[in-house]
């Protein structure tokens, strides 16, 4: 199996099963995680979400030292697993005959928003490879435009209840350190 595919199904691990004993995710930001490692603390300690910025990022590093881009890429990396996630249980609920029709409709804005969201993320790797500041942050700013956007369709339509609110919120957060990392990256 070739490291990507590897990283994708350990993202996927962490952020689906953040309490499991084989990928122990840390509860708190507290000291323990900072003296594990403080180049990670130093970057997450800037973001609004650090126990979320080190819980992501941490298990991707399996010993490396953490930098700045290797932590970015890492949150952009898990933002697209969760993304992922997030359309295979939109489908499987679109996909129920016991759907109502506002829940179809609200999970069709929702499912559109989020391969747009996706698209924005790969947007956002491109323009780090080709040190381009501005579209970055253009792009990591659209993700979380996109959640919201899903998030609307619920409040515009309150008959049916989202099925993706818990991981809108995590993606929210993740989007939001993205933004907070990206700042401290020297393009």
């Amino acid at each position: 199996m070739s490291p990507e595919p590897r990283i994708v199904l350990l993202l996927l691990a962490v952020l689906l099963f953040p309490r499991s004993e084989a990928i122990a995710a840390p509860r708190k930001f507290g000291l323990l995680e900072r003296s594990e490692d403080p180049e990670l603390s130093s970057i997450c300690k800037k973001t609004d979400y650090a126990d979320i910025c080190f819980s992501t990022i941490k298990p991707l590093l399996r010993g490396h030292k953490a930098n700045l881009m290797l932590a970015l890429k890492a949150e952009i990396g898990a933002a697209s697993v969760m993304f992922r996630s997030a359309k295979h249980q939109i489908e499987k609920v679109s996909n129920n005959p016991s759907s109502s029709k506002t829940m179809k409709d609200n999970l069709s804005v929702c499912s559109e928003s989020y391969d747009s969201a996706l698209d924005s993320l790969q947007s956002s790797l491109q323009a780090i490879a080709g040190r381009d500041r501005g579209t970055l942050s253009s792009e990591l700013s659209a993700v979380i435009t996109y959640i919201e956007t899903c998030n609307d369709a619920f409040v515009e339509r309150p008959s049916a209840r989202s099925p993706v609110s818990t991981v809108a919120s995590k993606l929210s957060k993740i989007g939001s350190n993205c933004l907070a990392i990206a700042q401290q990256v020297h393009l």
